[in-house]
């Protein structure tokens, strides 16, 4: 799903880093299945969520994010420099969007480019509502694997249910 997610994204915007964080609430971390940087794939460790990071902003304030001249240089009022896949190159154009289900973040869709003034507030929208499908496909498929599980739990009760109430000697059932 994911990397077919990404293969359609660049087909629609000018793509030089690609990923999708997921976010665990319970550990305030984001991790990272899937990321590109100029179409290498790389492998990112988790991060912290916080709400000076660009991905933390917007995962936090459930609101997509577009910069469009982003030097790397860091002010008290901009996003701590947290520098994701080749961290010798810096992206200047940058668009985060959180990915959402209901009242739940689930994570964030981000896409830049090392170009300046490669995006507009339509790539945003466009952005934006890719993450919501890809929000809802994350949960659904989250959702059917708990339900796999609910049901394997339950055959195996059910199978030593079967195997104890087969049982009649009472001191084998001991």
């Amino acid at each position: 799903l994911l990397e077919n997610v990404y293969q359609q994204v660049r087909k629609a915007l000018s793509v030089d880093l690609f990923f999708i964080g997921l976010y665990d609430a319970a550990k305030n971390e984001l991790t990272f299945p899937i990321m590109y940087d100029a179409g290498r794939k790389w492998d990112q460790q988790p991060t912290r969520v916080l709400e000076t990071t660009f991905s933390g902003k917007t995962i936090l304030t459930r609101k997509p994010l577009l910069i469009n001249h982003w030097t790397g240089a860091t002010t008290e009022n901009e996003s701590t420099l947290t520098i994701v896949g080749d961290e010798t190159r810096i992206t200047q154009s940058l668009m985060f969007t959180p990915m959402l289900f209901g009242p739940e973040t689930i994570g964030v869709l981000s896409v830049q480019s090392y170009d300046l003034n490669a995006y507009t507030e339509e790539d945003l929208n466009l952005l934006s509502g890719i993450a919501n499908q890809v929000g809802v496909a994350i949960q659904n498929t989250r959702l059917l694997e708990e339900t796999r599980q609910n049901a394997q739990s339950l055959l195996t009760m059910n199978q030593i249910g079967r195997a104890v109430s087969e049982l009649t000697d009472l001191p084998t059932l001991l």
